[in-house]
């Protein structure tokens, strides 16, 4: 507990430091829905301590977390519908990536209501903004992660928190206003990934330790989403794509293993500057993510498609 700008306090014994590196992650984020917290609900970090499958799960987010469990549980054999309130599921992904995965998901039994706001939980139905009411057997809270930050004497610590409850730094992962803070990982307001939260760690304890000035940098942070089939991305968004870049797409069904393996459905399109330089990519399909790993390496060093072609 931090007792002053420059204190913390543990164990009953207090400590001065010279700087403090802040890494408390973030939690499953609550939406202000009348009549949620008082419903009984799961969250990603309460699901698991369930010890039988549900027989009705609703899942309030269609996004990565929601599209995960919602197949998952589908495939253990649950009877799963997934509300999201964006036109379509995953809706910060690639759209043909987004719809690939809705596909999969019906497929695999999950009721998919897309465009749908909730207005309100009274005992165990969702209200809909339309008025229409989504009964559920269990309930399950996926619209997100916000930062760690109560119970930690943050109002001591002289650090101002901005809107959505991150940290307010610079490019550097410096408090702004308060010199002897940094902040890594979902703290910070940068993309709320594991590879971010490790990137960060390492960035923030050099530059406060070392005086580095080192900056954050965005350009290349991988992200999956372990659906069958996996969705993996990087760089800029590859559709719609930013105005200037251009966009190759291979469809698997055009590969000759995806044919043989008998998974065709998927795709890996690379998005590429003025110069040829590859900025971003999208793959969907079977080791997605394994598949990932030379983009980004291409995307960090500023690799061209001829580069990798070679």
């Amino acid at each position: 507990m931090f007792t002053s700008p420059t204190t913390l306090e543990v164990n009953g014994e207090t400590i001065t430091f010279s700087q403090a590196l802040l890494a408390m992650g973030a939690t499953p984020a609550m939406p202000p829905i009348p009549g949620l917290a008082e419903a009984d609900y799961l969250t990603s970090e309460t699901l698991w301590d369930l010890t039988e499958l549900p027989d009705d799960l609703v899942i309030l987010g269609g996004g990565s977390i929601g599209s995960e469990l919602g197949q998952a549980f589908a495939r253990l054999g649950a009877k799963v519908t997934i509300v999201e309130g964006a036109p379509r599921i995953m809706p910060r992904e690639d759209e043909d990536a987004g719809a690939l995965v809705a596909a999969a998901l019906e497929a695999d039994g999950v009721t998919l209501m897309t465009g749908q706001n909730v207005s309100a939980v009274e005992g165990r139905e969702l209200v809909l903004e339309g008025g229409a009411r989504v009964p559920f057997g269990t309930l399950l809270v996926a619209v997100g992660r916000s930062p760690r930050t109560t119970g930690f004497g943050l109002d001591k610590l002289g650090v101002e928190i901005v809107k959505g409850g991150f940290f307010d730094v610079d490019e550097h992962l410096r408090s702004k206003s308060n010199p002897k803070v940094w902040a890594a990982g979902d703290l910070s307001g940068y993309p709320q990934f594991t590879h971010t939260a490790s990137s960060h760690g390492s960035l923030a304890a050099s530059n406060a330790i070392l005086g580095l000035p080192r900056k954050v940098d965005t350009s290349a942070i991988p992200r999956v989403t372990f659906t069958h089939p996996e969705v993996a991305a990087v760089g800029v968004a590859t559709n719609p794509a930013p105005d200037g870049i251009q966009i190759s797409t291979v469809q698997h069904s055009h590969t000759d293993r995806a044919t043989a393996e008998g998974q065709p459905d998927g795709f890996a399109r690379l998005a590429m500057d003025s110069s040829g330089k590859i900025v971003g990519a999208t793959i969907v399909g079977p080791r997605a993510g394994e598949s990932l790993g030379e983009i980004t390496l291409a995307v960090a060093k500023g690799l061209k498609t001829r580069d990798l072609a070679g």
